[in-house]
C-alpha cells in the first residue's frame, strides 16, 4: 500500500509539470514561413519570415540562431511565430553562413574557423526587405539571439547601424573587448537571459585564451557585467528591483530570478537568470541526458512570451501610456492564480481526477522514464546536442 500511495504522489508531480509545460505556447513550424532570399557580397542569402496578411505598421522581431544552427532549427525551437500570428507582429528568422554569425569575437566554440561574411550589411538588408514587402514599422524593428546569434545581436547593435527599438542577448556574454567598440545608435532597452550552470558560456566570465574545443576564446564579461552594461547604455542605473518567477516545475532542479529597471526617459532593463540552467533557453523540452549535457534545463518560464512580453511594452503606442510596475513584464499563463503562485482550482481539480484513471499506469511505467530519445550529433565539433546551438 506504502509504494501505491508513493507512487499516486509521484503521478500528482508528473502530471502537474507536464500540465504545466503543455500550456506554453506551441514552438513554431518553419513549413509554414515564408522563404526569401537577397542578394549580398557574400553571394545569395537566405531568411524565413511569418507575414502578417494586409498588415501594415506592423512590429518586426528577429530571431537570431545559435552557432551549428540555422533558421529552420530555432523557428522549430522557440514559440515566437506562434505568438506572431495571435498578436499581429512579423517574425523573422535569417540564415547564417555556413551555421555561424560574424560576430565579432575572431572564433568559434564549434572551433570550425569565424565567419568572415559582412552579416551587418545583410540584417540590415532583411529589416529592408522586410519594412518594404511586409508592412514591418522601421520604428518597431526588435531583435534577439541565442548563443551565437546572441553575441551576433549585441554585435549589430553596438555597430550604431540600425536603431533597434529593443533588444535581447540570450545565452550569451558580451566580449570584453566590445566594451569601447559600442556605440548604439540610440539608448536601446534591454533584456539578458543566462544560465548559472551553463557549459558553454560561463556565467562568471571568461578569459582571454580559454580553449574550447581546441579553438582559443576571447575574454567574455560575466552575465551580470554584460546586463548592467547594457543597462547602462539604455540609460537605466541603480540596482532595480527583484524576485523570483514560480518554480512551475520542481524536477527541473532550477528557478529563474527576473530583475528589472524601469528607467527616466523611456529606458527599460530586465535580466532573468536561471539559477540551476545552462545553455538552453527556458521552455524548450528535452530529455535528462541533454539537459545534464548543456548544464541543465529549465521549464519555469518560456523564453518567446518573455521576449514578445518586454517588446510589446516597448512599442512606440506603449510609450507614455503610464509608467509600469516593476517586474510587470512577466506574463503569467491563464491557468496561473492571480498571484502566479499555483495552478487554478479547476486545473488542480482535473489533475486528481484524471490522475484517479491513469494513476496506476504511471506507477507501473514510472522506471520507464528514463528511455527517452535523444537527439544528438556527433561531428568534427564534437559531441552536439540538438537544442543548444552555440
Amino acid at each position: 500500500m506504502r509504494k501505491i500511495v508513493s507512487a499516486l504522489i509521484g503521478a500528482i508531480v508528473l502530471l502537474a509539470g507536464g500540465a504545466r509545460a503543455d500550456t506554453f505556447p506551441a514552438k513554431g513550424d518553419p513549413g509554414h514561413a515564408t522563404i526569401r532570399h537577397l542578394k549580398t557580397v557574400d553571394g545569395e542569402r537566405r531568411y524565413l519570415v511569418q507575414p502578417v496578411p494586409g498588415g501594415k505598421g506592423l512590429p518586426v522581431v528577429i530571431l537570431l540562431h545559435g552557432g551549428t544552427q540555422d533558421a529552420r532549427r530555432i523557428w522549430k525551437q522557440t514559440s515566437l511565430p506562434t505568438l506572431g500570428l495571435e498578436k499581429h507582429f512579423i517574425m523573422v528568422a535569417p540564415d547564417g553562413l555556413d551555421g555561424h554569425w560574424n560576430d565579432g569575437r575572431g572564433s568559434t566554440i564549434a572551433a570550425d574557423g569565424p565567419s568572415s561574411a559582412d552579416d551587418l550589411a545583410f540584417l540590415d538588408a532583411v529589416i529592408a526587405d522586410v519594412v518594404a514587402r511586409d508592412g514591418g514599422d522601421p520604428n518597431a524593428v526588435f531583435m534577439a539571439g541565442v548563443s551565437n546569434g546572441g553575441f551576433m545581436t549585441m554585435h549589430f547593435v553596438c555597430s550604431g547601424r540600425y536603431p533597434l527599438r529593443a533588444g535581447a542577448n540570450l545565452i550569451s556574454t558580451l566580449p570584453v573587448a566590445a566594451q569601447g567598440a559600442c556605440h548604439p545608435r540610440r539608448p536601446t532597452p534591454w533584456l539578458s537571459l543566462n544560465g548559472t550552470t551553463d557549459t558553454l558560456i560561463p556565467f562568471d566570465g571568461q578569459p582571454a585564451g580559454a580553449r574550447r574545443r581546441g579553438g582559443e576564446q576571447p575574454a567574455l564579461l560575466s552575465a551580470e557585467a554584460t546586463f548592467d552594461f547594457f543597462a547602462t547604455k539604455a540609460g537605466c542605473t541603480g540596482a532595480g528591483e527583484s524576485r523570483r518567477l514560480p518554480d512551475l516545475d520542481p524536477r527541473d532542479g532550477s528557478t529563474v530570478l527576473m530583475t528589472e529597471k524601469a528607467c527616466p526617459g523611456g529606458g527599460h532593463a530586465t535580466r532573468y537568470v536561471v539559477e540551476g540552467g545552462g545553455h538552453i533557453t527556458p521552455g524548450l523540452k528535452v530529455g535528462p541526458v541533454i539537459a545534464r549535457m548543456v548544464g541543465g534545463a529549465n521549464m519555469d518560464v518560456d523564453t518567446g512570451t518573455l521576449l514578445w512580453s518586454f517588446f510589446q511594452a516597448r512599442l512606440p503606442e506603449a510609450k507614455g501610456a503610464g509608467e509600469q510596475s516593476p517586474c510587470s513584464d512577466v506574463v503569467s499563463p491563464s491557468w496561473m492564480d492571480k498571484e502566479g503562485q499555483g495552478m487554478t482550482r479547476g486545473i488542480l481539480a482535473g489533475i486528481i481526477a484524471g490522475l484517479l484513471i491513469v494513476g496506476g499506469y504511471v506507477a507501473y511505467r514510472a522506471d520507464q522514464k528514463d528511455k527517452d530519445t535523444f537527439s544528438i550529433e556527433v561531428g568534427p565539433e564534437g559531441v552536439k546536442v540538438d537544442p543548444a546551438g552555440e
